[in-house]
């Protein structure tokens, strides 16, 4: 498909995912508020709400990502290469167990609808039981695609059929068990000992036949969304080319769509679910208009619980930038000869993600929790400006330098596809002199933070305008290069002549590092706008809550994150040296076992002779 499919069914995928978690989340939430009040069939469906937030975690981010960038197909692809197979098998462990809970929820619900006293005495352990078994045959399934990653002997079309068959008789379950309580409400409707009143615990039954009609409904939509995707998943094994790609695509959108559509259903047919959303609704109004009346400015201050919940978050994005850019940097430096002067700008970008790695989590976890509790305000004292001043420069420079960067490449790469004889004969010192020029102008966006400090008379607000209008103009600069580079991708005319051919495939390989060029751009600034348009906008109208802003700093975070895995997923240069390095520490185990087992027997002969 072309790109513009790709944007449309990664933005879907990405939207779906948002949708999925937080509605399951709040699910889960709500339902295990309320646990003392509900029974056994509530902690079934939070096991249904935390599959589908599997589902929503690992198929779209990991699978969307993860396929849709490499610009292949899932069976075109080695089901082992780059962990590919390990997601794919976490994806058919949510998604399986999401339809086994379903299979579930009907059983219990068939049990409570036929014999309804023998339901209000069943014991948890059975609840229990039940969500385990569903689990561990959840896993098994699962294991099953790990067997044909690793073991190539086991036929493709009886792995599939046998994980397809799992799944149909689980529908075949669903169905029969909602006919039959279809069958018993009917006979209930026309029964006129229900309408006499003379059925003991008659409340009860048509309890439980209200939420079976909710249920019904939950399983009916899911199944609905479900269905096309496995018809389509269970054809392409006999015949890969008879369904377009476009249409895979679509009916894995409705798959995910199965686990986002319960928390809507719940909010318009279950009763407890809409009663617990008021309750926390008027809860938060409630601490609003108690808040309010204390202090304004406490308006928008998180507490200290999502001020740690985000602290969290910057950590493990730290760590993951620090490990990911130290790797980038070890990779590109020590494959120099082959990437040539290009590695140089890469290496440079690895280096301002790794200074963001260092500081930025530090400078928004920590000083800014320490300013949202009180103890904090009274550690600051007469040094808040100072540190404050310190660590934005710190944070301008970093971030500025890395977009800086993301400009200088988008240039070289316009200059390679355009000219590509000047861009092979050009001269390294052009390389650093750029280099040189784009640290230079962080530094100076960096040293226009701290003027505040000694220049009472420069305003915040002007160097937060002047730094913003040289991000603006770095923006326009990628933009207007890529869209050369994709207006010179479709004017190529075929090569003819043995030197023309040549140069043809320097050019072809300059295009395929374009193209991986342009994601790492686009990845970074779809990461970087937000945060990019909430700092402008909050020095002029302080609009956004504190968890708006702390939310478009994780993201921008994650713009230093990311490089690395487009990196993996798109440089065959980056996949080899992981290869390599795995391989070498496959070598030294191996070796590290020879030896011991070498000075185990060397032990052992001395004291056999004696």
């Amino acid at each position: 498909m072309s790109n513009a499919f790709n944007f449309v069914f990664v933005s879907i995928c990405v939207l779906e995912a948002v949708v999925i978690i937080v509605g399951n989340a709040l699910t889960f939430c709500v339902f295990w508020s309320q646990r003392p009040r509900l029974k056994g069939t509530y902690y079934i469906l939070m096991n249904l709400a935390v599959c589908d937030f599997l589902v929503g975690l690992t198929e779209t981010i990991i699978l969307a990502c993860s396929e849709k960038f490499r610009e292949t197909t899932a069976p075109n692809r080695s089901r082992g290469e780059n962990g590919y197979g390990f997601w794919q098998g976490f994806q058919t462990f949510s998604s399986i167990t999401s339809v086994f809970f379903l299979a579930l929820i009907s059983l219990e619900r068939v049990y409570a609808v036929l014999y309804p006293l023998r339901h209000r005495v069943a014991n948890t352990s059975a609840y229990i039981y039940s969500i385990i078994v569903v689990w561990a045959l959840g896993i098994c399934l699962a294991g099953i695609i790990f067997l044909k990653i690793y073991y190539a002997k086991v036929n493709e079309i009886a792995f599939v059929l046998s994980t397809h068959l799992s799944l149909f008789i689980a529908l075949l379950i669903t169905c029969a068990s909602y006919i039959t309580i279809r069958y018993r409400l009917r006979r209930t409707a026309s029964s006129s000992e229900l309408v006499e009143g003379r059925i003991h615990n008659q409340f009860s039954v048509e309890h439980s036949l209200r939420l079976s009609r909710t249920l019904l409904v939950v399983v009916a939509v899911s199944l609905i969304l479900w269905l096309p995707a496995f018809f389509v998943y269970t054809a392409r094994v006999f015949c890969l080319r008879c369904i377009p790609e476009p249409a895979v695509w679509v009916v894995k959108t409705l798959h995910l769509a199965n686990s986002m559509v319960n928390p809507f259903v719940y909010s318009f047919k279950m009763t407890v679910f809409k009663d617990a959303l008021k309750k926390m609704w008027r809860k938060r109004r409630a601490n609003i208009e108690i808040v309010r009346p204390v202090s304004k400015q406490q308006k928008d201050k998180m507490s200290k619980e999502v001020a740690l919940i985000f602290i969290a978050i910057y950590v493990v994005e730290a760590a993951i930038i620090v490990i990911g850019n130290t790797f980038t940097i070890f990779v590109f430096w020590t494959q120099r000869f082959r990437l040539k002067r290009t590695c140089y700008l890469l290496i440079n970008l690895a280096v301002c993600d790794l200074l963001v790695g260092i500081t930025e989590p530090i400078i928004l976890g920590v000083s800014k929790f320490q300013g949202m509790t009180a103890a904090g305000r009274r550690k600051k004292g007469n040094m808040k400006n100072l540190w404050s001043l310190l660590f934005t420069s710190t944070q301008v420079l970093a971030f500025s330098t890395s977009v800086f960067f993301l400009a200088l490449i988008s240039l070289e790469r316009v200059y390679a596809v355009l000219w590509p004889l000047r861009h092979r004969v050009a001269k390294t010192s052009l390389y650093i002199s750029s280099i040189i020029l784009v640290w230079a102008g962080g530094l100076c966006l960096g040293g226009m933070s701290l003027m505040e400090l000694y220049y009472p008379a420069v305003k915040r607000r002007n160097v937060v305008v002047a730094t913003s209008i040289s991000l603006f103009i770095s923006l326009v600069i990628i933009c207007a290069s890529y869209f050369t580079i994709r207006t010179r991708l479709r004017s190529r005319k075929p090569a003819s002549g043995l030197m023309v051919q040549r140069n043809q495939q320097f050019v072809e390989k300059s295009l395929r590092h374009s193209r991986t060029f342009f994601v790492v751009a686009t990845v970074s600034l779809v990461f970087w706008l937000p945060a990019f348009a909430v700092n402008i906008t909050k020095e002029f109208c302080l609009c956004f809550p504190a968890p708006v802003i702390w939310f478009a700093s994780a993201l921008r975070l994650a713009n230093s994150m990311a490089n690395p895995f487009v990196y993996s997923l798109r440089m065959p240069l980056f996949k080899d040296a992981l290869t390599k390095l795995s391989r070498r520490r496959e070598r030294n185990f191996e070796l590290r076992s020879v030896r011991k087992s070498i000075a185990a027997n060397v032990n052992q002969g001395p004291s056999e002779m004696l």
